[in-house]
């Protein structure tokens, strides 16, 4: 129990360490940020590395994250949504660069991932990297949404985009197909519609209008009816569709729009937050690779030796950030190339 507690106060102090106030013209610049977004990020992936720790090393706290950790897959989603409407409605020319410069870029890294899994016998799709899978069809589907000549007005796209998360999310619920290829994440595939709601221009005008006028009459209900749902899940969390799925999509919706109702007044973020935002995208690549190697490791060298949840956990994270880090600038060097990557021209034929 104390090292739950020493833990949670060390993450804590991640998130909060430099944090200061915000004035309402501030909040209203730097909600959903872009520097925001890579802090919530940095803080999610911490917590996603803890879900999948062995459940040798494991501690009480590892049951509570285990629980609701999968709500900082649908924060990854929810966020990914909003930059990619952001980046189709604001940016120039991005239809014609989005396969190039952004799914290209997602599904590149994953794949060495992969590779890298296999190449030492462990499954390539394994330790939660998988999101992945889903988030591709998503992002494809939101480019579709944006490029069908059919679909033209703003809310036709939304009703398109919203209404396939949905479906998605709801197919693998009820049939399970394609889990072993990783199509999973239902509960938390729903963040990508929220946040792709929440992007839209005048939905985000409004809520920033409300928060600027309201902040307070919202953000303390928003806490209790996070918590309340929270507890309410644990006492049926068993119960087929209404408790496993209705009520966990519920309450990640609570949790997540309680913390960037947080994040309206108050600016989260230091060096070292930004630092695993930055590399969030490889942690969460890498992590399993990491946890299944320091686990066979243990097997087949320390064989004499029991696992304990402190050099286990330190010893995941410092190897995970690194390799992370690494695997980042060779990743960035990669964007650079592709994007320098001038479109095939067909030569006019000659006669």
């Amino acid at each position: 129990m104390l090292l739950s507690v020493i833990i949670l106060i060390i993450y804590f102090g991640i998130a909060f360490r430099g944090s200061e106030i915000n004035t309402n013209e501030e909040s209203d610049r730097l909600f959903l940020s872009k520097d925001c977004s890579v802090v919530l990020k940095g803080l999610c992936c911490l917590i996603v590395v803890f879900c999948h720790i062995p459940y040798e090393v494991q501690i009480p706290l590892n049951s509570v994250v285990l629980t609701y950790g999968t709500i900082c897959v649908s924060m990854f989603y929810l966020l990914s949504a909003y930059g990619l409407r952001y980046s189709f409605e604001h940016k120039k020319n991005y239809s014609r660069t989005f396969f190039k410069n952004s799914l290209l870029l997602l599904i590149i890294p994953y794949i060495i991932s992969c590779a890298l899994k296999m190449a030492f016998g462990f499954t390539p799709f394994s330790g939660g990297a998988s999101f992945v899978h889903g988030l591709v069809l998503l992002y494809i589907l939101t480019w579709a949404a944006y490029n069908i000549p059919l679909i033209k007005s703003d809310r036709a796209r939304v009703c398109v985009v919203c209404v396939g998360v949905f479906f998605y999310s709801l197919f693998i619920y009820f049939t399970g197909a394609g889990s072993e290829l990783g199509f999973g994440w239902n509960t938390s595939a729903p963040g990508f519609a929220w946040g792709f709601l929440l992007a839209g221009d005048k939905v985000l005008k409004r809520t920033k209008s409300a928060l600027a006028k309201h902040y307070k009459a919202i953000l303390i209900p928003s806490i209790v009816v996070m918590l309340v749902s929270a507890l309410g899940y644990l006492k049926v969390e068993d119960v087929v569709f209404w408790g496993d799925y209705v009520l966990r999509v519920f309450v990640g919706l609570a949790l997540l729009l309680a913390v960037l109702f947080v994040t309206w007044k108050v600016r989260i973020g230091n060096v070292l937050s930004r630092f695993l935002g930055t590399i969030s995208y490889e942690i969460f690549l890498l992590h399993g690779f990491v946890i299944n190697a320091l686990s066979a490791a243990n097997e087949h060298i320390f064989t004499d030796i029991t696992p304990t949840t402190v050099p286990f956990l330190l010893a995941t994270l410092v190897i995970t950030i690194v390799f992370a880090y690494l695997f980042h600038l060779f990743n960035t060097f990669l964007a650079k190339k592709i994007k320098a990557l001038k479109p095939l021209r067909l030569k006019p034929e000659t006669k």
